[in-house]
């Protein structure tokens, strides 16, 4: 083999590798987007905040609302994902959720779901 049909080969199995991952489906956990993990429960939130946020904002809010609060991702400077974890079973982070929005720093808690174009 030469080098250029070595470089065409490779790029043809780089090309069914990709093609493969590409084609493999998400595997699903088939638990509630509150899953308990040992003793303890965590859910991934969307958090709006009345006005900017930090750091310091967020773990106030979590002290104040007896929960693990993690940041994920700013989506804006008043928008987080965060990760919710509290001790105990699901409705121990269904009440750390409303714990939350209960917060006046908080304009909007929800739990984070994958939405498709359309869906409201």
């Amino acid at each position: 083999m030469n080098w250029r049909s070595r470089y065409v080969a490779s790029g043809l199995w780089l090309a069914v590798a990709a093609l493969l991952q590409g084609c493999t489906a998400p595997r699903e956990s088939g638990t509630s987007p509150l899953a308990a993990t040992s003793a303890d429960c965590s859910a991934r939130i969307l958090v709006g905040f009345v006005s900017a946020a930090d750091a310091s904002v967020v773990a106030a809010i979590a002290q104040t609302a007896a929960v693990r609060l993690v940041v994920v991702n700013r989506l804006l400077p008043d928008l987080y994902v965060l990760d919710l974890s509290s001790d105990g079973p699901d409705s121990a982070c269904a009440a750390g959720l409303e714990r939350v929005r209960a917060d006046a720093r908080v304009r909007s808690a929800d739990l984070d779901a994958r939405r498709a174009p359309g869906e409201g």
